[in-house]
């Protein structure tokens, strides 16, 4: 096990490291476009993506162990240089903590021509929306899992009235969710249709993660809600956390709530995560078949891992920011949203 006080320093190693290279990247491009600024944006954006990424494939590459990587999750102290001109912040947070919810379909009729095949959610995820609707009160949740479903496949034809957004508007995606807003849009059009203003009170990242990827993602049990484990029906267990554990999830994270007392939001534009329940919490044999059926488990260095994070930075009065999605697996960045 990694003494914590040498993880603390790699963590801050790495803060420290993307902003030399972002200063660094900065004075090249400034002596270049100083003519012309929205090249400048651009070109800035661009050299310091390709510069952090070969800085994470060098510190990432520490992490080895679930404990190693709770140390790299939450907000990290911004470096400001003497002068006050510049500044950069990094926060991380886990990406397996849900369902991926574009893996709720399942082919219906698989023998079924191309065209002809008809997709329904699958079996293991009906219990889930069962308590979703039933525990945030969702006044018609038919209408709204067919409009989730409706967006999930790929044709154009309605599951119920108005379920399909695709046909109102084509420039929606569809056969897949990619991101937080579509989702978010579903919510809108299904409130617009029910006039249900509980469907607001849902902590969907508590149950679901929103992605590109259409592939099966492990949950990791270190980082799931208390409320996913209830839905699965995981059966948890009081686990005391040494002094020293504490330490390490709370390394770096913010207070949940602000000085309002209201929640506050993350710069991926979320809530703060509710309790996780950590692994051991779950690690009674009971529980084995529901977590070998939903894939969750701990941190597996040989295994795909994805780490979601937003790099911040102020340089010359200019303010930029990404937001992207690391694979510490392969060692690069999979996925980036330029933040304007």
């Amino acid at each position: 096990m990694k003494h914590r006080g040498i993880a603390l320093y790699i963590t801050i190693g790495l803060i420290t490291l993307i902003s030399i290279v972002i200063m660094r990247s900065l004075d090249l491009i400034n002596s270049g476009f100083q003519h012309v600024a929205n090249v400048e944006k651009i070109n800035q954006t661009k050299v310091v993506v390709t510069d952090i990424e070969k800085v994470m494939a060098v510190i990432f590459g520490e992490i080895k162990s679930s404990e190693d990587l709770q140390y790299f999750i939450g907000v990290s102290p911004p470096v400001v240089d003497k002068d006050g001109r510049f500044m950069v912040s990094l926060e991380t947070k886990p990406f397996h903590r849900g369902v991926n919810i574009n893996k709720l379909l399942e082919e219906a009729n698989s023998s079924a021509p191309e065209p002809d095949k008809v997709f329904q959610l699958k079996e293991k995820y009906e219990s889930l929306f069962n308590y979703i609707f039933s525990t945030y009160r969702i006044k018609d949740g038919e209408l709204l899992l067919n409009m989730i479903l409706d967006v999930l496949d790929t044709d154009f034809v309605e599951r119920s009235i108005d379920s399909e957004i695709a046909i109102k508007d084509p420039t929606f995606p569809n056969g897949i969710i990619p991101n937080k807003e579509a989702f978010n849009r579903i919510i809108a059009e299904y409130r617009e249709l029910s006039d249900d203003n509980e469907i607001q009170k849902v902590p969907w990242d508590d149950f679901f993660i929103f992605t590109i990827f259409t592939s099966e993602l492990s949950i990791d049990c270190t980082f799931m809600s208390e409320n996913l484990a209830e839905a699965l029906k995981l059966e948890v267990s009081d686990v005391v956390d040494s002094e020293n554990d504490q330490n390490n999830k709370q390394n770096f994270r913010k207070n949940s709530n602000d000085e309002n007392g209201e929640k506050k939001k993350d710069q991926f534009g979320q809530d703060d995560k509710s309790e996780e329940i950590g692994c051991e919490s779950i690690s009674d044999k009971k529980n084995d078949d529901i977590k070998k059926e939903f894939n969750i488990k701990e941190f597996d260095n040989n295994s795909t891992y994805y780490l979601e994070g937003v790099v911040s930075y102020s340089a010359n009065i200019i303010e930029e920011g990404f937001k992207f999605i690391y694979d510490l697996k392969s060692k690069r960045i999979v996925d980036l949203e330029i933040v304007q």
